[in-house]
């Protein structure tokens, strides 16, 4: 009885303290959209229409959350979850040079994808790949990326993040 105990304690601290790699795999191409989480095929479980995208008040929830997620600060969190990132995207135009003028804006948007990235995560591996194709019409995306989380970080996180939240608050006055 006391072995049973004893294997109980041992896997409460594998699953609160280690950190568990969650890997996650998404692609775009030839206009489908596959999501895997490890080697599993979530994409059918998701299933987004137009009428479960709009919530009453007739706005996004995606964009609600990510407003939301913008207006947090996330410098106040010292513990933030590892990350390895693979981003591949292979694109082409109809015309050559909009590809090449695509190209280089694209090039630029690599150190800001980072360092949004770099506010939430802390950054192990990130790697940016974009191949251009200047003779054929192409979008194809690839985002590979494995993250390390544990329930003590995840428990942590969300106090701070709501503490924050309450904190600042903008007050609401009632004088009409």
């Amino acid at each position: 009885m006391n072995i049973l105990y004893i294997l109980l304690v041992l896997l409460l601290f594998t699953v609160l303290f280690l950190p568990t790699p969650l890997r996650i795999n998404i692609k775009y191409k030839d206009g489908k959209l596959t999501v895997k989480l490890y080697s599993l095929n979530i994409t059918n479980r998701i299933k987004l229409n137009k009428s479960s995208l709009k919530n009453p008040s007739g706005k996004n929830p995606l964009f609600a959350f990510i407003k939301e997620l913008k207006s947090l600060n996330f410098n106040e969190i010292n513990t933030k979850f590892p990350l390895k990132m693979n981003i591949k995207f292979h694109y082409g135009l109809n015309d050559a040079a909009y590809t090449a003028i695509t190209y280089g804006a694209l090039s630029s948007l690599k150190v800001l994808i980072f360092n949004m990235l770099k506010k939430v995560f802390s950054i192990k591996k990130y790697n940016l790949i974009i191949e251009p194709d200047f003779n054929n019409p192409i979008f194809e995306l690839e985002v590979t990326g494995i993250i390390y989380i544990n329930l003590v970080k995840i428990i942590y996180m969300y106090r701070k993040l709501s503490n924050y939240k309450k904190l600042n608050k903008p007050m609401r006055s009632n004088s009409a």
